[in-house]
């Protein structure tokens, strides 16, 4: 981390001013980060960043075309892109939206049906995407079939480029990405050069890009959590901060639930302020109040701790020289320590990872690697010592086995027009299945190299998908990039004046909220943006009814570990209920939250896809042994749900659901199913 991989990427377009760049971030946070670098190295280089570079992403975009809209120029997505990628040469965005051009989710009608997707192959010269190891094997599968497609949909004199940058690649993904070689892509892998000395010590040519860490690993009690701890040692922390003699004190703690955070950050402040400033950077922060912490870091006078979510995970630039963070994989405990010693100026730099108390294998390995009190090259640490004493992340590469083909075929099937529905579109169809036949053949030839006989065969299983809700929920999911939840609430937190979105069923254990009209909520909006400059106000596009089944004013975050031990509950008899396969589930209902029946009300009629695992035997008691089982990361989306005979099940919903259909073998109770698809 911190050797210049963001600067080497876009050095180009800093030399040649006809140079253009699409770069690709999986996080908001990391979009802006990336807009403050670039404009950093733009004044460096005497260039205009505000004529170059735009910064694109929903809520963005949301808010040019309702600001089109009020001008009297009715506005669209399309549009708003469309201009972008004509005017600008640097263009910083998420793949999410990369992926819906691909997918020709943009239309405008007066224009051919693929002249945005044309315009996203023929002007960028270099594609970049970036921290890109995050993503799972969906996004993965998705990306490459989005490369194939811009390949095929670009001039032959202008080569695709595009490059992958991460300080922690995953070896997986750079096979998968070699496998491309048969269908004419050269791949080339750029390592770095790095050694562990001290700085006197060091060679000719190198420069210092990490300063020394001391790092201690603390496991935690089996029944207590990371605020347990940080309560029990808050005078150290304190001590720590308060210490550091060239400069004041800068700390950072990263957990792995927005619950915890809260919880957190009100603590910390009554046992830490005012000697310890405490602020919260976090998904539902807005740009103001992230800019007065920045503020703070960089000018206050006393100590700051900031309390952060996995928001501050990736690529986020934190001048700080103590780090507390939980670790449950190898690719988060690398990513997270990272964001320490990036900076020269402190006379120590300290490390705390958290390790949760059920992972007693990992203090087991370490023991066999580690010797207290000894250095240890960097190198060595991360590729022989984290990757051996930490479970890597869940790789699902049953996923892409079980589901890649398929989903390259709705990419095909999307192309063609297939999906059109309705006598009205049907000139539109014929229309887009003979533009884009060539196309759509010349990306068959390379998929068939990837996923061989199989990607043929799924071109029926993909109309079959077409004859019940279920299949079309699928269809749905598999070609939604990032996947998500479909129980999505619309929340206004009256306390902070803070309005964001946020999945039920990681809010609802926590808090407690009262169920309002759509119309309040906007209401309640508006009251707020006319207190705010125009670049600070929130749109109300932001918040997309089709995303988001109820609206919730937010009383207050509970200080205790789960105030709320919620429980779903569905509607069925245990005879009717389809086990260990992907179904679509319809009257769910929360138990056990003082709100759940004004809850209820909203959520009763919302149909979710869904995989169920009987659980309350003597192989699975909870939903727990099953993540036990199949080693997946702790936030995992699964949840306890009984039916009306009071049986209860594992769940999961979605794109977690498509996952568990691929792992089901592994399940003792679901090993000799039939698979969905085959």
């Amino acid at each position: 981390t911190g050797d210049g991989k963001s600067l080497a990427a876009y050095l180009p377009g800093l030399l040649d001013r006809n140079f253009r760049i699409v770069g690709l971030y999986p996080t908001i946070e990391l979009v802006k980060d990336q807009a403050r670098q670039i404009k950093k190295y733009h004044e460096t280089f005497d260039l205009d960043s505000t004529k170059r570079v735009d910064s694109l992403y929903g809520s963005e975009l949301a808010r040019r075309v309702e600001e089109a809209n009020k001008a009297g120029k009715p506005g669209k997505k399309y549009d708003e892109l469309r201009r972008s990628l004509v005017q600008k040469r640097i263009i910083l965005t998420n793949p999410d939206i990369f992926h819906l051009i691909t997918h020709l989710r943009y239309q405008n009608i007066a224009t051919a049906h693929d002249q945005l997707l044309n315009d996203l192959a023929q002007i960028p010269s270099l594609y970049v995407a970036d921290e890109f190891h995050i993503f799972g094997v969906h996004q993965e599968s998705a990306i490459l079939n989005s490369l194939l497609l811009l390949r095929h949909s670009r001039e032959s004199q202008r080569p695709l480029r595009f490059l992958f940058t991460s300080a922690t690649p995953k070896k997986e993904f750079y096979n998968q990405l070699k496998a491309l070689e048969k269908s004419n892509f050269r791949i080339e892998q750029v390592k770095g050069e790095y050694i562990s000395e001290d700085l006197e010590q060091a060679p000719a040519g190198y420069r210092q890009i990490c300063q020394k860490v001391e790092l201690e690993f603390v496991q935690l009690e089996r029944d207590k959590n990371s605020l347990d701890w940080l309560e029990r040692h808050i005078q150290a922390i304190k001590n720590t901060l308060q210490s550091e003699t060239k400069r004041p004190g800068r700390g950072l703690i990263i957990l792995n639930s927005m619950a915890l955070v809260r919880r957190t950050v009100a603590k910390l402040k009554t046992l830490l302020e005012p000697d310890v400033t405490v602020r919260e950077v976090s998904g539902i922060v807005d740009d103001r109040e992230r800019a007065v912490t920045r503020q703070e870091l960089e000018a206050a006078t006393k100590p700051v701790l900031i309390v952060g979510t996995s928001a501050v995970d990736v690529g986020v630039d934190f001048d700080i020289h103590l780090l507390i963070f939980e670790a449950s994989d190898s690719a988060t405990f690398t990513q997270r320590l990272g964001r320490l010693g990036r900076h020269p100026g402190f006379s120590q730099y300290q490390a705390f990872a958290l390790i949760p108390g059920w992972m007693t294998w990992i203090f087991n390995k370490l023991h066999d690697k580690l010797t207290e009190g000894q250095p240890v090259d960097r190198k060595l640490f991360r590729e022989e010592i984290v990757e051996y004493a930490f479970d890597t992340p869940r790789e699902f590469r049953q996923y892409r086995d079980y589901w890649g083909a398929l989903q390259s075929q709705g990419m095909l099937i999307s192309l063609s027009g297939a999906n059109l529905k309705g006598e009205k579109r049907k000139y539109e169809r014929q229309e887009r299945r003979d533009v884009t036949r060539q196309l759509r053949d010349c990306m068959a030839d390379d998929l068939r190299i990837v996923y061989g006989e199989k990607l043929d065969k799924t071109q029926k299983h993909w109309f079959a998908l077409s004859n019940d809700e279920t299949g079309q929920a699928i269809q749905d999911e598999l070609l939604r990039f990032r996947g998500g939840s479909d129980l999505q609430a619309a929340v206004w937190d009256e306390e902070k004046s803070r309005f964001y979105t946020y999945d039920l069923l990681k809010l609802l254990p926590h808090a407690e909220v009262s169920v309002i009209t759509k119309k309040e909520f906007w209401s309640e909006l508006e009251q707020v943006n006319q207190k705010l400059p125009n670049a600070e106000k929130r749109s109300p596009a932001e918040f997309p009814e089709r995303y988001i089944q109820i609206y919730l004013k937010l009383k207050c975050w509970h200080e205790d570990q789960s105030p709320f031990p919620i429980e779903l509950e569905c509607d069925y008899l245990t005879r009717e209920l389809e086990l260990c396969t992907l179904t679509l589930l319809e009257g769910i209902v929360i138990k056990r939250h003082p709100q759940q029946t004004d809850l209820n009300r909203y959520l009763i009629n919302i149909k979710l896809l869904t995989f169920l695992v009987p659980i309350g035997t003597r192989h699975y008691k909870s939903q727990w042994d099953v993540i036990n089982v199949l080693r997946l990361s702790p936030t995992f989306g699964i949840h306890r749900i009984s039916d009306q005979q009071k049986k209860p099940y594992a769940c999961a919903f979605n794109q977690d659901a498509l996952l568990l259909e691929a792992l089901k073998w592994k399940i003792d109770r679901c090993a000799n199913t039939e698979p969905y698809i085959y």
